[in-house]
């Protein structure tokens, strides 16, 4: 989602027309519903991570995560739940190796949306998997860091191939459903 708009006849920042109910410049149809959009998104926004971690100091890894979110997203009124344990989700063919318990947990916190994007939020992410010690393998490998933007508010946004939220399998991962209804 671009920070600046370049619908307008002049690019310029949404930001300070935030407040005002009439634009000087002239706008395109429909322009309306994404301004609604982005007038929603400036404010903070309650942002829920799922976190979990299968190899190493797995209490280490989600301890160092949840500070590094913290610090690198801005995030404000924070609130973390208690560490579940359970079995790693595995495709039928994965190696046995592969099936070590998973601590996970639900991260919450207000995020502002003006100056965190969705797309950057998750490149952060990124960032602090890769950081951790967080290696690109098999899908479904044992990791020391998994980070998953469950949801942001009630939006919903797609990248397509990249980013959907709501997390597509929210409603349906048991350590997401219980982690989060403890803190949410």
């Amino acid at each position: 989602f671009p920070h600046k708009l370049s619908l307008l006849k002049k690019p310029c920042t949404l930001s300070k027309y935030f407040h005002s109910t009439s634009f000087k410049r002239p706008l395109l149809p429909g322009i309306w519903a994404l301004i609604n959009i982005v007038k929603r998104m400036a404010k903070n926004n309650r942002i829920i991570f799922g976190l979990g971690s299968n190899l190493g100091d797995r209490n280490s890894y989600l301890n160092q995560a949840v500070t590094e979110l913290e610090v690198r997203l801005e995030l404000v009124n924070t609130k973390r739940s208690n560490i579940l344990k359970n079995p790693a989700m595995l495709l039928p063919d994965s190696p046995k190796e592969w099936n070590r318990e998973f601590f996970n947990i639900a991260f919450s916190a207000d995020i502002d949306l003006e100056q965190f994007i969705p797309e950057e939020i998750l490149n952060i992410v990124k960032e602090i998997e890769k950081d951790l010690g967080r290696k690109e393998g098999q899908k479904w490998a044992p990791r020391e860091i998994d980070i998953d933007i469950l949801a942001i508010d009630d939006l919903k946004i797609e990248i397509e191939g990249k980013l959907t939220i709501p997390h597509y399998d929210l409603l349906n991962r048991d350590f997401f459903v219980r982690t989060v209804r403890e803190i949410e």
